[in-house]
Protein backbone atom coordinates (compact mmCIF):
# COMPACT_ATOMS: atom_id res chain seq x y z
CA UNK A 1 0.00 0.00 0.00
CA UNK A 2 1.41 3.57 -1.22
CA UNK A 3 0.20 6.46 0.40
CA UNK A 4 0.68 10.23 -1.00
CA UNK A 5 -0.09 13.14 1.72
CA UNK A 6 -1.51 15.87 -1.10
CA UNK A 7 -2.46 19.05 1.86
CA UNK A 8 -4.57 19.52 4.25
CA UNK A 9 -6.26 16.42 4.88
CA UNK A 10 -6.02 14.76 1.49
CA UNK A 11 -4.79 12.35 1.06
CA UNK A 12 -3.84 9.46 -2.50
CA UNK A 13 -3.48 5.72 -1.42
CA UNK A 14 -2.52 3.03 -3.96
CA UNK A 15 -3.07 -0.81 -3.03
CA UNK A 16 -0.79 -3.82 -4.34
CA UNK A 17 -3.54 -4.35 -6.78
CA UNK A 18 -3.16 -0.63 -8.53
CA UNK A 19 -7.03 0.52 -7.17
CA UNK A 20 -6.98 4.13 -6.00
CA UNK A 21 -8.18 6.06 -3.46
CA UNK A 22 -8.48 9.60 -2.62
CA UNK A 23 -10.08 10.86 0.78
CA UNK A 24 -11.18 14.44 1.48
CA UNK A 25 -10.36 15.96 -1.86
CA UNK A 26 -10.70 20.05 -1.62
CA UNK A 27 -11.06 22.71 -3.71
CA UNK A 28 -8.97 26.01 -3.78
CA UNK A 29 -8.64 28.63 -2.99
CA UNK A 30 -11.25 29.05 -0.98
CA UNK A 31 -12.54 31.45 2.41
CA UNK A 32 -11.46 34.66 0.75
CA UNK A 33 -8.42 33.73 0.03
CA UNK A 34 -7.41 31.90 3.03
CA UNK A 35 -6.95 28.43 1.29
CA UNK A 36 -4.78 28.45 -1.25
CA UNK A 37 -2.85 24.90 -1.66
CA UNK A 38 -2.87 24.48 -5.78
CA UNK A 39 -5.61 23.26 -7.05
CA UNK A 40 -6.64 19.87 -8.00
CA UNK A 41 -6.98 19.06 -11.37
CA UNK A 42 -8.92 15.86 -12.39
CA UNK A 43 -6.63 14.29 -10.03
CA UNK A 44 -6.55 10.55 -11.15
CA UNK A 45 -8.65 7.71 -8.49
CA UNK A 46 -10.65 4.85 -8.74
CA UNK A 47 -12.75 5.58 -5.33
CA UNK A 48 -13.35 8.76 -3.45
CA UNK A 49 -14.15 8.61 0.17
CA UNK A 50 -15.33 12.13 2.02
CA UNK A 51 -15.69 13.00 5.48
CA UNK A 52 -17.95 15.20 5.34
CA UNK A 53 -19.94 18.11 3.59
CA UNK A 54 -16.92 21.41 3.50
CA UNK A 55 -15.67 22.33 0.83
CA UNK A 56 -11.89 21.83 1.94
CA UNK A 57 -12.78 17.91 2.41
CA UNK A 58 -15.67 17.36 -0.19
CA UNK A 59 -14.34 18.91 -4.09
CA UNK A 60 -15.19 15.47 -5.85
CA UNK A 61 -15.70 17.91 -8.86
CA UNK A 62 -11.73 17.70 -8.68
CA UNK A 63 -11.82 14.41 -9.17
CA UNK A 64 -11.44 12.51 -12.74
CA UNK A 65 -15.08 11.82 -14.33
CA UNK A 66 -14.82 8.28 -13.32
CA UNK A 67 -13.93 8.47 -9.73
CA UNK A 68 -16.86 6.46 -7.73
CA UNK A 69 -17.95 8.29 -3.71
CA UNK A 70 -17.73 5.69 -1.17
CA UNK A 71 -20.51 6.14 0.77
CA UNK A 72 -21.07 3.82 4.22
CA UNK A 73 -19.43 0.62 4.88
CA UNK A 74 -18.42 -0.70 1.10
CA UNK A 75 -16.29 -3.64 0.09
CA UNK A 76 -14.27 -4.58 -3.31
CA UNK A 77 -11.80 -6.40 -5.05
CA UNK A 78 -9.19 -6.97 -1.97
CA UNK A 79 -10.38 -4.00 0.00
CA UNK A 80 -13.03 -3.14 2.74
CA UNK A 81 -14.51 0.29 4.33
CA UNK A 82 -15.98 0.95 7.73
CA UNK A 83 -17.67 4.25 8.10
CA UNK A 84 -17.58 5.67 11.86
CA UNK A 85 -20.16 8.24 12.39
CA UNK A 86 -18.37 11.50 14.93
CA UNK A 87 -18.90 14.95 15.81
CA UNK A 88 -17.20 17.70 14.66
CA UNK A 89 -16.75 19.21 17.59
CA UNK A 90 -16.88 19.00 20.99
CA UNK A 91 -20.49 20.83 21.14
CA UNK A 92 -22.28 17.58 19.45
CA UNK A 93 -21.91 19.51 16.34
CA UNK A 94 -23.19 22.43 16.60
CA UNK A 95 -20.22 24.71 16.57
CA UNK A 96 -18.75 23.63 13.52
CA UNK A 97 -21.03 21.90 10.88
CA UNK A 98 -22.71 18.33 12.33
CA UNK A 99 -21.33 15.28 11.62
CA UNK A 100 -18.36 13.78 10.05
CA UNK A 101 -17.33 10.43 8.95
CA UNK A 102 -14.53 8.14 10.40
CA UNK A 103 -13.01 6.03 7.88
CA UNK A 104 -11.61 2.73 8.29
CA UNK A 105 -9.97 0.86 4.78
CA UNK A 106 -8.19 -2.37 5.78
CA UNK A 107 -6.60 -3.56 2.43
CA UNK A 108 -2.97 -5.49 1.78
CA UNK A 109 -3.10 -6.81 5.65
CA UNK A 110 -3.18 -2.87 6.93
CA UNK A 111 -5.63 -1.18 8.92
CA UNK A 112 -5.82 2.39 8.33
CA UNK A 113 -7.87 5.10 9.90
CA UNK A 114 -8.73 8.34 8.81
CA UNK A 115 -10.90 10.86 11.13
CA UNK A 116 -11.40 13.79 9.12
CA UNK A 117 -12.46 16.72 11.22
CA UNK A 118 -12.81 15.08 14.74
CA UNK A 119 -13.79 17.26 16.91
CA UNK A 120 -14.95 14.72 20.02
CA UNK A 121 -13.53 12.59 22.36
CA UNK A 122 -14.62 9.21 21.32
CA UNK A 123 -16.67 6.90 23.38
CA UNK A 124 -16.60 2.75 23.81
CA UNK A 125 -19.11 2.21 21.26
CA UNK A 126 -16.99 4.11 18.52
CA UNK A 127 -13.70 3.30 19.87
CA UNK A 128 -15.12 -0.37 19.33
CA UNK A 129 -16.06 0.16 15.73
CA UNK A 130 -12.71 1.00 15.07
CA UNK A 131 -10.96 -1.48 16.71
CA UNK A 132 -7.19 -1.80 15.37
CA UNK A 133 -5.81 0.31 13.44
CA UNK A 134 -1.85 0.10 12.45
CA UNK A 135 -1.86 3.64 10.91
CA UNK A 136 -4.24 6.76 11.90
CA UNK A 137 -4.70 10.05 9.70
CA UNK A 138 -5.03 12.78 12.59
CA UNK A 139 -5.44 16.08 12.42
CA UNK A 140 -3.49 18.72 14.60
CA UNK A 141 -4.20 21.90 14.02
CA UNK A 142 -6.78 22.24 16.41
CA UNK A 143 -9.28 24.78 16.64
CA UNK A 144 -11.21 23.24 14.38
CA UNK A 145 -10.47 19.90 15.32
CA UNK A 146 -9.27 17.89 18.69
CA UNK A 147 -7.42 19.96 20.96
CA UNK A 148 -3.58 18.27 21.49
CA UNK A 149 -4.84 17.06 24.74
CA UNK A 150 -7.46 15.27 23.37
CA UNK A 151 -5.71 14.49 20.05
CA UNK A 152 -2.93 12.37 22.45
CA UNK A 153 -5.58 10.71 24.38
CA UNK A 154 -6.97 9.44 21.09
CA UNK A 155 -3.49 8.39 20.26
CA UNK A 156 -2.88 6.62 23.52
CA UNK A 157 -6.33 4.93 23.24
CA UNK A 158 -5.82 3.68 19.62
CA UNK A 159 -2.88 2.96 20.04
CA UNK A 160 -1.69 2.35 16.33
CA UNK A 161 1.74 1.69 15.42
CA UNK A 162 2.37 5.20 13.63
CA UNK A 163 0.45 8.25 13.65
CA UNK A 164 0.03 10.52 10.61
CA UNK A 165 -0.46 13.96 11.23
CA UNK A 166 -2.61 16.66 8.92
CA UNK A 167 -5.02 19.28 9.18
CA UNK A 168 -2.55 22.31 10.28
CA UNK A 169 -1.34 25.76 9.24
CA UNK A 170 1.19 25.83 6.65
CA UNK A 171 2.13 28.71 4.10
CA UNK A 172 -1.18 28.05 2.19
CA UNK A 173 -3.65 28.96 4.71
CA UNK A 174 -4.77 31.62 6.83
CA UNK A 175 -7.08 29.72 8.91
CA UNK A 176 -7.86 29.94 12.63
CA UNK A 177 -5.27 26.39 13.03
CA UNK A 178 -1.81 26.36 14.80
CA UNK A 179 1.35 24.25 12.69
CA UNK A 180 1.69 20.92 13.81
CA UNK A 181 4.69 21.79 16.75
CA UNK A 182 1.75 22.22 19.92
CA UNK A 183 1.31 18.19 18.73
CA UNK A 184 4.42 16.93 18.04
CA UNK A 185 5.98 18.39 21.38
CA UNK A 186 3.38 16.63 22.98
CA UNK A 187 3.82 13.44 21.20
CA UNK A 188 7.54 13.57 21.61
CA UNK A 189 7.24 14.37 25.59
CA UNK A 190 4.27 11.68 26.47
CA UNK A 191 3.98 8.81 23.95
CA UNK A 192 6.84 8.23 21.73
CA UNK A 193 9.34 9.21 19.12
CA UNK A 194 9.08 11.57 15.76
CA UNK A 195 9.88 10.76 12.45
CA UNK A 196 9.97 12.89 8.95
CA UNK A 197 8.46 11.08 6.34
CA UNK A 198 8.39 12.28 2.51
CA UNK A 199 5.13 13.01 0.36
CA UNK A 200 4.83 9.43 -0.54
CA UNK A 201 5.82 6.55 1.24
CA UNK A 202 5.18 2.40 0.74
CA UNK A 203 3.08 1.65 4.41
CA UNK A 204 4.13 -2.07 3.85
CA UNK A 205 7.50 -1.32 4.72
CA UNK A 206 6.50 0.55 7.31
CA UNK A 207 4.81 -2.02 8.94
CA UNK A 208 6.91 -4.78 8.63
CA UNK A 209 10.07 -2.65 9.58
CA UNK A 210 8.73 -2.82 13.40
CA UNK A 211 7.07 -6.11 13.58
CA UNK A 212 5.51 -7.10 17.02
CA UNK A 213 6.83 -3.41 18.31
CA UNK A 214 4.12 -1.81 20.42
CA UNK A 215 5.92 1.33 20.72
CA UNK A 216 4.07 4.21 19.37
CA UNK A 217 5.56 5.98 16.78
CA UNK A 218 4.50 9.82 15.06
CA UNK A 219 5.23 10.62 11.09
CA UNK A 220 5.36 14.07 9.90
CA UNK A 221 4.99 13.79 6.06
CA UNK A 222 5.95 16.67 3.98
CA UNK A 223 2.81 17.15 1.59
CA UNK A 224 2.83 17.03 -1.96
CA UNK A 225 3.37 20.89 -2.53
CA UNK A 226 5.85 21.40 0.19
CA UNK A 227 8.59 22.31 -2.39
CA UNK A 228 6.64 25.11 -3.19
CA UNK A 229 7.43 26.72 0.40
CA UNK A 230 10.99 28.24 1.44
CA UNK A 231 11.67 27.10 4.92
CA UNK A 232 12.85 29.13 7.52
CA UNK A 233 12.46 28.46 11.27
CA UNK A 234 8.71 28.56 11.99
CA UNK A 235 7.39 26.79 13.08
CA UNK A 236 5.90 24.53 9.93
CA UNK A 237 9.83 23.80 8.76
CA UNK A 238 11.01 22.68 12.47
CA UNK A 239 12.69 19.45 12.19
CA UNK A 240 11.31 17.59 15.21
Amino acid sequence: MLLEFIAHACFRIQLDNELTFIIDPYDSPLFDGCFTYPKLEKEPCDFALVSHEHLDHNALHCLCDHAKRIEGDASGDGWQVKTIEADHDRYGGHRFGGKIRMHRLQADHITLLHVGDLGQRLDDTQLARIGHVDFVLLPVGQFYTLSVDDAIDLVARLRPTWTLICHYATPFTRLTMTGPRPFLQAFDQRLGSIHRWPSQVNLSDKKRRFPGDKSLRCAWMRYRYDHYVKHNNSENSITP
